[in-house]
């Protein structure tokens, strides 16, 4: 049975034929996930073409388009369209337990403000030990003068900075 097959037969109307307008995008409606776009044909305006399978889901995958971009609706039955393609999107929208990208050999993605945290720990510790080292003086003891003079301590005392969390995020990609 065809993907055309198996959408007629969930919409149970097995009389309409599927086709698809191509649109341009007018508004996006993110709470109900669907979008106004207006038919490049000339027709009038489609007022809630599906961004997923169901009307009003906060959860699962949604692709937003961009709105003046191109989109191409595709209709299950006269009623009812949907988004199959679109030339620019506004954001991917992914809500679920398990995102694996590339077969996921690279492990999990960073907790950027956790590594932030931890790497600023490490470095106010390496701070602080190189402010000891650099002030820290001997004092040596002998009988009459001493062969070698007393290191004074070094005035250029160099820190590690604190990393940020905008040294190790990309913004474009969150979870």
């Amino acid at each position: 049975m065809s993907i055309g097959e198996l959408i007629k037969e969930i919409v149970k109307d097995n009389n309409a034929e599927m086709y698809s307008v191509v649109c341009e995008v007018i508004s996006v409606n993110e709470t109900d996930r669907a979008i106004v776009a207006r038919p490049l044909n000339g027709n009038a305006d489609i007022q809630s073409a599906r961004l997923q399978a169901s009307l009003g889901l906060d959860s699962g995958f949604v692709c937003v388009p961009k709105i003046g971009s191109s989109v191409i609706i595709t209709f299950m039955n006269q009623f009812t369209g949907f988004v199959s393609l679109c030339s620019e999107i506004d954001y991917i929208k992914i809500d679920t337990d398990e995102l694996i990208f590339n077969e996921g050999g690279n492990n999990g993605l960073v907790k950027v403000s956790e590594l932030t945290d931890k790497i600023n720990r490490l470095e106010n510790k390496l701070n602080d030990l190189i402010t000891k080292y650099n002030v820290h003086t001997h004092v040596a003891s002998s009988f009459g003068a001493p062969t070698t003079p007393t290191p004074t301590p070094s005035q250029e005392v160099i820190i590690a900075p604190l990393t940020t969390q905008n040294d190790l995020e990309n913004t474009k990609i969150k979870h």
